[in-house]
């Protein structure tokens, strides 16, 4: 099954695919925890569980979109961007709020884990009626075997080997979440 999920990554990956690359190698690695799929998987992907860019600021910029889009997905009801203009609003709207966070984040010491908390930080006002301030995101991450939140540089819960950023707390590129096609990845 890892070999299927590889070959589809490869195949993913020529034809510029590569945040569903990743997708398909996290899964082919989930199946197999050795071997040439986590190799690719490890040569190919950040530290945010996302196709590697030309730079880390690259990286980020690619992450914090992830974060903000997935903030936004969850709180429609169909759960996808449905108009081009609709993608070029939050497109706009994204660009607008990195360049107000970027120089406040990108630094040489920031680790992926401290940039996270940075990015969910943040709050975007999108177009739509937003839950109050105060309200958090409900969603904590928690491995119920050994009773405590997990933590991004462990291992994921799932048994795989990868760290949890890596494998179910990766964040879902922009184009995996754009189709719709993303896989919950706190979910066991």
């Amino acid at each position: 099954m890892a070999s299927l999920y590889r070959a589809a990554a490869m195949e993913a990956l020529r034809n510029g695919g590569g945040d569903l690359a990743v997708a398909l190698l996290v899964n082919g690695v989930r199946y197999c925890k050795r071997g040439p799929a986590r190799r690719r998987l490890m040569s190919v992907s950040n530290e945010f569980g996302m196709i590697r860019r030309a730079s880390f600021e690259e990286d980020a910029r690619h992450a914090f979109f992830g974060v903000q889009l997935s903030r936004y997905l969850a709180r429609k009801r169909t759960r996808r961007i449905a108009t081009p203009a609709e993608a070029d609003m939050l497109l706009q709207l994204l660009l607008e709020s990195w360049q107000e966070q970027r120089d406040q984040v990108i630094r040489a010491d920031v680790s992926a884990t401290e940039l996270m908390e940075a990015f969910g930080r943040v709050r975007i006002v999108f177009p739509y009626v937003e839950l109050p301030p105060d309200f958090r995101d409900p969603m904590i991450e928690v491995d119920f075997d050994r009773g405590e939140r997990l933590q991004p540089e462990r291992r994921c819960w799932c048994g795989s080997g990868l760290s949890h950023f890596r494998c179910h707390g990766r964040i879902p590129g922009a184009v995996e979440q754009g189709i719709g096609k993303f896989w919950p990845t706190n979910s066991r």
